[in-house]
């Protein structure tokens, strides 16, 4: 069942995902309440809902995270409801990183599934800042292939393979990972580690946002 939103002179119905209607009406809006943080518009395209103008922002951090040291520590973190991710759709996350001094490494790594811990599913896992290194920035695309595998778009091999777009390496794309079907409810979780007990690393900030395929 739905609520009804007012506001001025517009009336949207406002859904949770799970109760979203059938889609089919071309043009159709609502709210949908955990599309998410705070919700987003969809609207339906004929055959499925998608976010109005095809992206949605799903979560942020907009403060410092504590100082992180040599033990793996979760400092981002966002649930996707259950049948949430659409096939061919991405999750684009855009983040900064920092550290403390230049003696230890800082590692980022992504994790998908039904926990929300770090034993998790590992999508990714990157020496984003080296030892010499003290501030890092980097956005890059996870798409859902099938309902089980997710593909990193970027590139692998080079100088800075696996940070993103924007650069050149000398691997092959990166193969899909296996995770928890996409029928549960998923955590995504962006985790820093520091190689050492000298340095500490720390999230700047981070954006998670949901783009849908054009098709």
């Amino acid at each position: 069942m739905s609520m009804i939103a007012a506001g001025g002179s517009g009336i949207n119905p406002v859904y949770p995902w799970a109760s979203m209607p059938a889609a089919g009406i071309i043009g159709r809006q609502a709210f949908c309440s955990n599309f998410g943080v705070k919700g987003n518009m969809l609207q339906d395209d004929g055959t499925r809902w998608k976010p109005l103008n095809g992206q949605a922002l799903l979560a942020s951090r907009d403060v410092l995270s504590g100082n992180i040291n040599n033990v793996e520590t979760i400092v981002f973190q966002h649930q996707l409801p259950a049948a949430f991710w659409q096939i061919s759709d991405r999750l684009r996350l855009v983040m900064t990183h920092g550290k403390s001094g230049t003696t230890d490494n800082m590692t980022t790594k992504l994790r998908l599934g039904t926990a929300g811990t770090t034993s998790d599913t590992q999508l990714f896992s990157w020496t984003f800042l080296n030892s010499g290194n003290r501030s890092s920035a980097t956005m890059f695309d996870l798409r859902l292939e099938t309902a089980t595998t997710v593909q990193q778009l970027n590139n692998t091999g080079g100088t800075f393979a696996g940070v993103g777009y924007s650069n050149i390496g000398a691997g092959v794309v990166a193969g899909p990972v296996t995770i928890s079907n996409v029928s549960n409810s998923l955590f995504f979780s962006v985790s820093i580690t520091s190689a050492g007990a000298t340095d500490t690393s720390y999230m700047q900030e981070a954006q998670l946002w949901y783009l849908s395929k054009a098709n």
